[in-house]
């Protein structure tokens, strides 16, 4: 089946990668409906974060997360790792704590909360990822 060709100013492509993964676009499909097309409106970051539980080192747990944009308003966003709660005396270290993916190290056991923010300059949203340690030498 044939269509008539299209012509436009402007084409829009939004195409999503994922570190570690490759990305590959194959087709883009342009229909003209005469219809205006919505206003764009800036929408919070997608976040998705858990526990690696194939990640079995004492006093650690690998962290893994994931954040997805618009792109709007600028293109730009960033991600963090923060305790929210933890034992009284209890401490979280980071490997890197601005990336999606990373370790957390522990100083003492108990219930730690750790949340991935992510941001897009305007807008933010979180994920918290509850950690159980019983001991410094284990980690569930």
């Amino acid at each position: 089946m044939r269509f008539k060709e299209v012509t436009t100013g402007k084409l829009r492509v939004l195409l999503r990668h994922r570190d570690g993964h490759t990305s590959g676009l194959k087709e883009i499909q342009a229909y003209d409906t005469a219809a205006r097309p919505p206003t764009v409106r800036n929408q919070p970051p997608q976040v998705e974060a858990w526990r690696d539980t194939t990640y079995t080192r004492p006093g650690q747990v690998r962290l893994t997360g994931i954040v997805k944009d618009d792109g709007l308003p600028r293109r730009t966003l960033s991600a963090s790792w923060r305790a929210t709660d933890a034992p009284d005396d209890g401490t979280v270290v980071f490997d890197t704590p601005q990336a999606s993916t990373t370790v957390a190290r522990f100083t003492k056991a108990g219930t730690y909360t750790l949340e991935l923010t992510a941001t897009d300059g305007t807008l933010s949203s979180s994920k918290r990822v509850v950690v159980n340690v019983e001991a410094l030498g284990t980690a569930r």
